[in-house]
């Protein structure tokens, strides 16, 4: 499913209107994302004969991408991640041991390049002005992609066998999830225009003023927090569910693959990421 086309060719953490509609395209990708498009189209016709060129071709551009990621602008530090994501995708789907000799480089590599992103805090939009509460359409998918990306990294990590490389606890990965803002609504995702995507933000249960409550952000944290507890939600007058359970359940109600993947991954982080 993580690495599964939308009906623009992309991954479901690589927006369709960033920069080229369509990821076969290489030429209108950025050069860490064309690269790994290439990459990808030589997996798709794997064979164990030219396994060993693959994995050759994804090594150096881990080290191509640990050595020049720092001087990238933030839409090339972006595609740097998210074709780290799908390397590690690729890793983990990988059954020949023999053909890869280089994970902790792999994931020290993924890590370095997501930390760069910025904090947690740092990822949730920023109103354009006092005026106008609402975030540019542009700053939203950089936003976006950087959280869709993280989360499914921190979740293929949690899957593959890194406990000899890294301390979730040690390293802050906790801290740093639970402040993540969960992923946008599908129709916020997929829509087609700036107009389209203002009126489906405006409604968003996720990161707006949802409720007349101004500057609210659900994160991970709080579906953390629901998934492993017995808390109960006060209900208003009408029956309804204050506070963060309404707008979990509203979030809920309008999730893509990649919110059903974080919310399903909710049920196992307390063990993976709080031991």
């Amino acid at each position: 499913m993580m690495l599964s086309a939308s009906r623009d060719g992309m991954p479901p953490f690589v927006h369709s209107s960033y920069p080229s509609q369509d990821f076969s395209d290489h030429s209108s990708l950025p050069g860490p994302l064309a690269r790994c498009a290439g990459i990808v189209a030589m997996w798709s016709v794997k064979t164990k004969y030219n396994s060993v060129h693959i994995w050759k071709g994804i090594r150096s551009e881990q080290e191509r991408l640990l050595h020049e990621y720092s001087e990238y602008n933030d839409w090339d530090t972006v595609a740097a991640l998210q074709a780290m994501c799908i390397y590690v995708i690729l890793r983990v789907l990988e059954k020949d041991e023999d053909v890869t000799d280089f994970d902790m480089p792999l994931i020290h590599t993924t890590l370095k390049v997501g930390r760069s992103v910025g904090e947690p805090e740092a990822r949730h939009c920023k109103p354009c002005s006092a005026e106008n509460p609402i975030p540019r359409w542009e700053s939203w998918i950089l936003d976006e992609s950087i959280r869709r990306t993280l989360f499914i990294i921190i979740i293929v990590l949690s899957l593959f066998d890194t406990s000899a490389g890294v301390d979730y606890k040690a390293c802050g990965c906790a801290e740093y999830v639970s402040g993540l803002a969960l992923p946008g609504t599908k129709s916020m995702w997929n829509s087609r225009t700036g107009s389209e995507w203002e009126q489906e933000y405006v409604g968003s249960p996720v990161q707006s003023d949802f409720g007349g409550k101004p500057n609210q952000v659900l994160t991970f944290g709080d579906l953390l927090l629901q998934q492993n507890s017995d808390i109960e939600y006060d209900s208003d007058i009408n029956g309804n569910l204050a506070g963060g359970g309404l707008m979990l359940d509203q979030w809920l109600a309008r999730v893509d693959e990649v919110g059903t993947l974080v919310m399903s991954a909710a049920k196992f982080s307390e063990e993976t990421f709080y031991r």
